[in-house]
């Protein structure tokens, strides 16, 4: 959601996103999630880590992973 991509976007303090007004990340969510909820092509992987830390903590990085990785299997891929 955009308050957490704003979280990490203030953590990560680069001054090229420091700058973007929230309006344009509430835009760019919506466009995102427009498009994978129309995509159709292929298979779509989607995981919520709102509530994740994927880079500072090793279980959730784990979780992460193993999430992906039991998709890619369930797709013989």
């Amino acid at each position: 959601d955009v308050d957490n991509a704003i979280k990490k976007i203030v953590e990560r303090g680069r001054d090229f996103e420091l700058g973007v007004e929230r309006g344009y990340w509430n835009s760019l969510n919506e466009e995102y999630c427009d498009f994978f909820n129309n995509y159709t092509d292929t298979v779509v992987l989607k995981i919520n880590i709102d509530n994740m830390d994927i880079r500072d903590n090793p279980e959730d990085r784990k979780l992460f992973f193993d999430t992906v990785k039991s998709k890619l299997k369930e797709l013989n891929l």
